[in-house]
């Protein structure tokens, strides 16, 4: 007994007696995909890490002019960035909120629902003073 090779044209046929069998339920999926996406809420979650690296020229050699912390240099970038001028560009610029905007003119609750939705988070790390060689925050 010797088994029958199939070509492509009888995989083409297998397929194209079954296409009902293929198509609907492709169908089904695709449309259930977009349903499902399109009733997800939009929402953004974007993340930055800033690395802050101890000066490499001695300190004979050059004389620093950083003299506050990164908290606070972080905190002044967070408040120069959450301005109202600065929020509302982002907004306009990106689309966002655009239901408040229609029904809201005033910009003051949507910069109010901007700072809610956005977060700075500080971590802090352990490293080692070259100076003196003890661990500080």
């Amino acid at each position: 007994m010797e088994e029958e090779v199939k070509s492509l044209r009888d995989y083409l046929d297998i397929l194209w007696r079954r296409k009902y069998w293929i198509a609907i339920p492709a169908l089904a999926l695709m449309i259930g995909t977009v349903v499902f996406t399109y009733s997800l809420p939009e929402s953004f979650k974007s993340q930055g890490l800033i690395l802050i690296e101890s000066q490499e020229i001695p300190q004979d050699l050059i004389r620093t002019t950083v003299t506050s912390y990164a908290d606070q240099r972080i905190e002044v970038i967070k408040q120069r960035l959450l301005t109202t001028n600065r929020i509302m560009e982002v907004v306009e610029k990106h689309n966002l909120y655009s239901e408040q905007r229609k029904s809201s003119p005033i910009t003051a609750p949507i910069v109010e629902l901007f700072k809610s939705n956005v977060s700075v988070d500080i971590i802090q790390a352990n490293v080692t003073d070259p100076a003196s060689g003890r661990a500080k925050k």
